[in-house]
């Protein structure tokens, strides 16, 4: 930000005390502005959630009382972590997400639906 800022005063100080800014000079303060806002995203990558979906998956299958629901609780927890790390996802929506998913016990699944949710209900009608 520093740098737009000064980038910025030198496009103002130009035209006011001297020779019009350059089409160079507007694409410096562009570039500066880029960087920044990168280096901000960068900065505020949101963290992928440590659920523990090991203790989700034993307390579904306890309560059902079949342990093969166990194990392919798992293989749908393992496959949702898959397919949930490799969206991106704005940090807010990470944020409520993975508290959601908290509350449902610790789930990838959840984790993965509610961020499809979120994503869906951004797309304008």
């Amino acid at each position: 930000m520093r740098r737009l800022i000064l980038a910025l005063a030198a496009l103002s100080a130009a035209s006011c005390n001297g020779p019009k800014p350059t089409d160079q000079d507007a694409a410096n303060a562009a570039q500066a502005l880029l960087n920044d806002q990168i280096a901000a995203s960068q900065a505020s990558t949101p963290q992928f959630p440590d659920l523990d979906s090991d203790e989700y998956c034993a307390r579904i299958a306890a309560g059902a009382g079949a342990p093969n629901i166990e194990k392919g609780c798992k293989e749908q927890e393992a496959a949702a972590k898959k397919e949930a790390m490799a969206m991106t996802v704005p940090a807010i929506t990470v944020s409520y997400c993975t508290q959601s998913a908290k509350m449902a016990g610790g789930s990838y699944q959840i984790y993965k639906l509610c961020i499809e949710k979120e994503k869906a209900s951004a797309k304008p009608l």
